[in-house]
């Protein structure tokens, strides 16, 4: 009986064993292949381990979280051993720390698209998998920098700031010297947030995000999605073929086609009710094809320039307000923003529209959407002259101030663990879509695949972009039917403005940071020549004259400083630019 049971326990006791050797994670050591450093467990077997961590005491048996990045391979989904453990806070896959913590996150919100992100998918899915308490600090918009600021000057910080928090130049200076803002350094990215650190390198970031005083206080980000033209001129292909129109290539064929639109009958219900052209924003009477912005932009020969003060924008004016005066572009609905542009919307899905101003008209159905293209700027059929034949707005892919952490946080290392997840490719379709299983699911290592749902209005799925970390995939792709017309249109458009870019050599003005000097130097002009943008759509509504209104205007702004504003960027521009 005696060696009955010791052969008894020594089969148990290997049984352990190989369970144990199995569930041992490879990273237990803290070392780190930067997107591999998180377990893909909890796709496959959610919820395990929730008994333990949810009341604060120790998570360290919750599943792992999904591996990110490009690189293939995956963790252990648990964090065993001392040596992954660095006081409360695992080096390497989830949960991120043993007793449960919170995180307190100020970001923007917007009740159309974004709604209360403390109820999303994503923050009780990643408040599970980290083991973190999330709780975001929501704001709108238009409060934001008086709520900014009174944090900022009371102490009554959030951990995290968000990009949306609109945290200034001056800000960084002025709260990075007083240690507000958590110094960030090589060695703390390299150890804590490897696949942050791995995002510098393979984006030549480090630099950019440096502060003026060489040292980091932020942590920089990067989005492709929005990287040319946000919003793009959609054309009614089965009008154009209907009437024996080619797509225009200058903006005297635009007119001439909205002309067309308007008297041709087009939709061939014999009513005249066709509408040419509609925008929602007075950004669609677009400036692009007189080879400027409305602002401050810089020109082929690297000169900074204020595009309001140019004749090129008073040609646009003049072009844009004969379109205006003869009823080829709805009126109702410029800078109708109620309901988020209900009306516009609703203009557009009655297919009465010929042409359109808009980035993602997602609410049209697919029969109707199918019947437009989108046409790339057409030229101004003029001489720009010394600007661009055709001028295309780069928005900057990669940005310094992401997020700040400030020394409110009492656990930096887990606050840099939990941001570095949202520069994964798993991480980004958390904080966009949701949790994995209800829009998609993970096929493998380079692949999400739609599970044909549609979100509807009242899915709370995540922060999206009033929370970017590394806000696109590497190596991977969304295959998604909904919509796939746009995508294609939007991704032609791309290929040729950037392709237009490349051709004119356009110059970029560049966000880094902003030394004392230069902030002082700006500022002082900045709010006037800020405002000024806006007066443009005056001129194409006619309710400014475009002859002694305009030259008046241009007088004014000479005598606000211009010539010292543009000297002022032009510092800023060519020590940024070498």
């Amino acid at each position: 009986m005696k060696a009955k049971r010791l052969i008894s326990i020594l089969l148990v006791l290997v049984i352990v064993g190989s369970f144990a050797s199995c569930r041992k994670n490879p990273k237990s050591d803290g070392g780190s292949d930067y997107d591999s450093d998180y377990s893909s467990d909890w796709y496959e077997e959610e919820g395990e381990g929730e008994s333990e961590g949810d009341d604060g005491t120790d998570a360290s048996n919750t599943s792992g979280g999904s591996q990110g990045g490009t690189h293939s391979g995956t963790n252990g989904g648990t964090n065993s051993g001392s040596k992954n453990l660095e006081g409360n806070t695992y080096l390497s896959g989830f949960p991120i720390v043993k007793k449960k913590e919170s995180l307190k996150i100020m970001a923007v919100t917007r009740a159309s698209d974004i709604g209360d992100t403390n109820k999303s998918q994503f923050t009780k899915t990643y408040s599970k998998m980290t083991n973190i308490d999330i709780k975001f600090d929501l704001v709108n918009d238009e409060s934001m920098s008086q709520r900014k600021t009174l944090a900022l000057q009371s102490g009554n910080l959030p951990d995290i700031f968000t990009r949306g928090c609109k945290i200034t130049d001056q800000d960084v200076q002025q709260y990075s010297a007083e240690g507000v803002f958590v110094e960030i350094t090589k060695d703390m990215l390299k150890k804590y947030a490897p696949n942050i650190y791995k995002f510098y390198n393979d984006y030549n970031l480090w630099d950019l995000v440096k502060a003026t005083d060489g040292k980091m206080y932020s942590i920089a980000g990067g989005t492709q999605d929005f990287n040319y033209d946000q919003h793009y001129l959609w054309i009614n292909k089965t009008w154009l073929h209907k009437l024996g129109i080619s797509m225009p290539k200058t903006m005297n064929d635009f007119y001439n086609m909205l002309k067309a639109f308007k008297s041709k009958d087009p939709n061939g219900n014999g009513q005249a009710d066709e509408i040419p052209y509609a925008t929602w924003s007075s950004g669609g009477f677009f400036t692009q094809p007189w080879g400027v912005s409305a602002g401050i932009f810089v020109a082929p020969n690297g000169k900074v320039t204020y595009g309001g003060a140019t004749d090129n924008l008073k040609n646009c004016a003049t072009f844009w307000n004969k379109v205006y005066k003869e009823n080829l572009v709805d009126k109702n609905t410029i800078d109708n923003w109620a309901g988020d542009n209900a009306a516009f919307k609703t203009l557009i899905a009655s297919g009465r529209v010929g042409a359109f101003f808009w980035g993602w008209p997602s609410n049209l159905s697919n029969e109707l959407v199918k019947q437009y293209e989108i046409c790339p700027w057409p030229t101004s059929g003029e001489d720009n002259g010394e600007y661009y034949p055709v001028y295309t707005n780069v928005m900057n892919n990669f940005y310094p101030d992401a997020f700040f952490i400030t020394k409110k946080c009492k656990n930096v290392p887990a606050a840099l663990r939990f941001l570095d997840y949202l520069y994964t490719n798993d991480g980004y379709m958390l904080s966009c879509y949701g949790t994995p299983g209800y829009l998609y699911t993970k096929e493998n290592d380079t692949t999400y695949k739609s599970t044909g749902k549609t979100a509807s209005a009242s899915d709370l799925l995540g922060p999206k972009w009033t929370m970017t970390g590394r806000y696109f995939l590497v190596g991977a792709t969304y295959q998604t039917s909904e919509n796939s017309h746009i995508d294609q249109q939007r991704n032609a458009a791309d290929k040729v403005m950037a392709d237009r870019v490349k051709k004119y050599n356009q110059k970029t003005m560049s966000n880094a940071f902003q030394s004392k000097t230069e902030v002082k130097s700006i500022n002082q002009y900045r709010t006037y020549f800020d405002s000024m943008n806006s007066t443009y759509i005056e001129y194409v509504k006619g309710s400014k004259s475009l002859t002694s209104d305009w030259t008046a205007m241009v007088n004014e702004l000479n005598k606000k400083g211009l010539s010292k504003y543009l000297s002022a960027w032009q510092t800023y521009y060519d020590r940024v630019s070498k």
